[in-house]
């Protein structure tokens, strides 16, 4: 491989090394020395090594704080996004700084720390999607494509979900 399309940092924390659990405490987190990393991804670009350079899961007070010391702003900001949590604050303070926003598991997911966050088994998904004879996934889409401009990053396992998804199109 020549090179990277993109460059991204997951998580804007450190944790210690043996925290391997879902809800880290307080006293779980290293200290980040998150400006020598992005000066690192700046580099890399630099030399060729990725074509850009992107953050993931950073909210709306993280990209100001990154956009205070960055030489190059990164180029996208991948975060977990759909009907149930719009991010309508971080995708305008994101659009005001050129940052393309990309939806991350963009039909929810049925199993995290905090609760699910399933969009396709919320009742008023499931009936829109019962009423226009269609699927959930569909319904959760189209509302994408409607009401939202941004990059949807959904995960998929199988051939059949891949086209059950865009068959609404």
């Amino acid at each position: 491989m020549e090179y990277l399309d993109m460059y991204l940092v997951h998580w804007p924390v450190k944790l210690k090394p043996w925290v391997n659990y879902a809800m880290p405490n307080e006293d779980d987190f290293e200290n980040l020395e998150f400006e020598s990393t992005w000066a690192g991804m700046e580099k890399c670009l630099e030399m060729g090594l990725c074509r850009c350079i992107g953050v993931s899961n950073f909210s709306t007070k993280k990209i100001q704080w990154l956009l205070q010391f960055c030489s190059t702003p990164p180029l996208v900001n991948q975060v977990e996004m759909h009907p149930m949590w719009r991010q309508g604050k971080l995708r305008e303070t994101c659009g005001d700084h050129k940052i393309h926003v990309s939806a991350y598991s963009p039909l929810g997911g049925p199993g995290n720390a905090w609760g699910s966050t399933a969009v396709v088994d919320h009742p008023i998904i499931q009936s829109i999607a019962l009423k226009h004879k269609t699927t959930p996934p569909q319904v959760k889409l189209k509302f994408k494509l409607l009401f939202i401009t941004y990059n949807n990053v959904p995960s998929y396992y199988s051939l059949s979900l891949i086209n059950e998804k865009f068959y609404f199109i």
